[in-house]
């Protein structure tokens, strides 16, 4: 399973696609101190050649420090 990775300064904002990373970690080294990010993720699951996308987590705020 790999995992989509996405990012808005609102939480109810426009997500933008950051990555897709095969691990539960992700740095994301394009924050600026004093702000609030919203992330959310998405598991895939790859069956052969098909991808399937699983339900969208709910918002994680995180304040960069």
């Amino acid at each position: 399973v790999s995992y989509k990775v996405f990012r808005s300064e609102s939480e109810d904002g426009t997500y933008t696609y950051l990555a897709t990373v095969n691990t539960n970690e992700y740095t994301d080294k394009a924050v600026e101190t004093g702000k609030t990010y919203y992330y959310k993720v998405v598991p895939v699951k790859k069956i052969g050649s098909k991808s399937y996308l699983g339900k969208k987590s709910a918002a994680a705020k995180i304040k960069v420090k």
